[in-house]
């Protein structure tokens, strides 16, 4: 009986050997595997260590070939309190609508997705075209321009190469004085460029009478001055609409037309004093162009 006992006890033995053994044959191959995943991670660029500022990647001195991606931003979470719950400086407390209130609304930034750093030129995108909207700003040899999209088929991409086309007419002045083939102008003629011959509507009153983005070769329509009357002719401006045979009014901030004369014998024409001598006659007068 002994004997048996012995016996068994040394089988369980065997077995326990056996179980650690193979414990160990296991986690011997889960390190072999992670040494073998560490073996084909690809070392750090020396980018990323060597330049810690936009300056010094963009000037790149040691010639490693370098691009600088953006911070990309994370989210902002604010809580339920409520938003016009402020502090008072003259009560010295928080105040809403001039009653107490113990509840403001705050918000956290919750930092940066992605920090800001100097990368290889092989991490970066070798075509901007090809980047989203949120993607394209990141990248400084990318530029983005968001008066590209307009729903059209032929619209040009809104993430551009570096030095690619940029379309002038809806630039942001920055965007627009940067570019030697557009000019920063305020031409109130223009207006006429958003005429919709099907609707026989102007889609854009607002544009022109601000200042804004220009081919260096645009032409503006000549304003019509004649035909507005002493109170209209400091205020308003005319071209002549051949779709429907007559002259529209606009509102003219410029003052490209001026009164000249009294009331009585007075005319409304062109204003010398504005610098614009250079006109196309199409939406003049259906005979007769005036000479700026």
């Amino acid at each position: 009986m002994e004997a048996v006992v012995s016996t068994q006890s040394t089988w369980e033995a065997v077995v326990s050997t056996q179980s650690t053994w193979e414990a160990v044959v296991s986690t011997q191959s889960t390190w072999e595997a992670v040494v073998s995943t560490q073996s084909t991670w690809v070392a750090e660029s020396p980018c990323l260590t060597t330049y810690e500022t936009k300056r010094d990647c963009s000037r790149d001195r040691q010639e490693l070939g370098c691009r600088w991606r953006l911070a990309q931003a994370g989210r902002t979470v604010c809580n339920d309190g409520d938003k016009k719950c402020k502090f008072d400086e003259e009560a010295g407390r928080l105040m809403r609508k001039g009653e107490p209130c113990d509840n403001p609304r705050t918000c956290e930034y919750q930092g940066d997705v992605h920090p800001a750093q100097c990368v290889a030129v092989e991490e970066a995108p070798v075509d901007c075209n090809t980047l989203s909207k949120a993607e394209c700003p990141l990248w400084d040899h990318c530029n983005y321009y968001k008066h590209h999209f307009t729903g059209h088929d032929d619209d040009l991409p809104y993430c551009q190469n570096e030095g690619g086309e940029m379309l002038c007419p809806g630039a942001a002045k920055k965007e627009c004085q940067a570019n030697s083939d557009c000019q920063w102008a305020r031409l109130p003629s223009a207006i006429w460029e958003s005429y919709d011959a099907d609707a026989g509507e102007f889609t854009d009153r607002k544009t022109a009478i601000k200042d804004a983005c220009y081919d260096n070769d645009y032409v503006p329509p000549a304003p019509v001055c004649h035909t507005l009357t002493q109170k209209e002719c400091a205020k308003y401006l005319a071209l002549y609409n051949p779709f429907h045979d007559r002259y529209d009014n606009f509102k003219n901030k410029s003052r490209v037309c001026a009164w000249t004369g009294d009331k009585r014998n007075g005319e409304c024409g062109h204003n010398p004093a504005v610098d614009q001598d250079n006109y196309r006659c199409e939406f003049t007068e259906p005979t007769h162009c005036p000479d700026y």
